[in-house]
């Protein structure tokens, strides 16, 4: 597995791939290490775009875990949504309909989390580090 993790580094190292090729192919072979931290949230324009957006959230997945647990106290009935402050920006999550039992389970789901959506200008990642 180190083996692995040295040869990635050295292509990322010498720009033969860039650092989210490197972070796949990390977790493709299996060498990130422990539990994810962090729920990550990334958009960048696309390649020749005139957008100039660009977002780069990370929530720790401690506040999403403290928010099921104040979530699970509230009588079935009254939950709903939740927003969460990050700074300047809002994280809305409904708990609703979840089983909020084990938080923990739910928060173990999201260490396989990895999405991409290409849209016409720009690229959005979610994904757990």
């Amino acid at each position: 597995m180190k083996e692995d993790r040295r040869k990635i580094l050295e292509m990322l190292a010498a720009g033969k791939i860039s650092v989210e090729e490197a972070d796949q192919l990390m977790a493709a072979a299996g060498t990130r290490a422990g539990a994810p931290k962090f729920l990550c949230l990334k958009v960048a324009p696309r390649a020749g775009s005139v957008s100039d957006r660009k977002i780069d959230i990370r929530v720790p997945l401690g506040v999403i875990r403290s928010s099921l647990q104040i979530a699970k106290s509230l009588p079935v009935g009254k939950r709903g949504p939740m927003m969460i402050a990050l700074g300047t920006h809002m994280l809305s999550l409904d708990v609703g309909n979840m089983n909020l039992e084990d938080p923990d389970e739910f928060i173990a789901n999201f260490a396989h989390l990895s999405t991409d959506i290409d849209k016409h200008k720009e690229t959005l990642r979610l994904f757990c580090e």
